[in-house]
């Protein structure tokens, strides 16, 4: 494994675990509460979320770099992210909200649509900042 791959794999699950936790724990806490989701914020599984994590980031580090063509990394890194962004919420923000009954669709998809963004632009900057001298001469590792 090169380092890009290790840097991009634990950077993936640092800036999901910071931005999650205080996301859904902290800041929007009582938002969620208010819309009926998340049931077990009392108590949720680190464990499971942390192993959910690892694969995320195991999975993207793998594919980034065969995604590239060689163009700017930073404009292939949020592309490739935004596109995995949407990939991610069309299960975490839609489906989500179809299995559940939740009292304001409209403020549903603002936070957990903003949450998935911000979420994939930080994975893509960083992404873009780890390939940043790869240019033209990219190979996938």
């Amino acid at each position: 494994m090169s380092q890009k791959f290790l840097t991009g794999w634990l950077g993936y699950i640092i800036i999901t675990f910071a931005l999650g936790a205080t996301w859904h724990l902290i800041l929007f806490r009582n938002v969620y509460d208010a819309l009926g989701v998340y049931a077990n914020l009392d108590h949720p599984n680190f464990v499971l979320g942390i192993l959910s994590m690892v694969i995320q980031g195991w999975l993207l580090s793998w594919l980034f770099p065969r995604f590239c063509r060689g163009q700017h990394p930073l404009k292939e890194a949020l592309m490739f992210f935004w596109l995995m962004g949407l990939f991610f919420g069309s299960g975490s923000v839609i489906a989500e909200v179809a299995k559940q009954h939740v009292s304001s669709l409209t403020l549903w998809f603002l936070l957990a649509g903003g949450f998935t963004f911000i979420h994939f632009t930080l994975i893509g900057l960083l992404f873009g900042f780890i390939y940043r001298n790869e240019g033209s001469s990219r190979v996938a590792s």
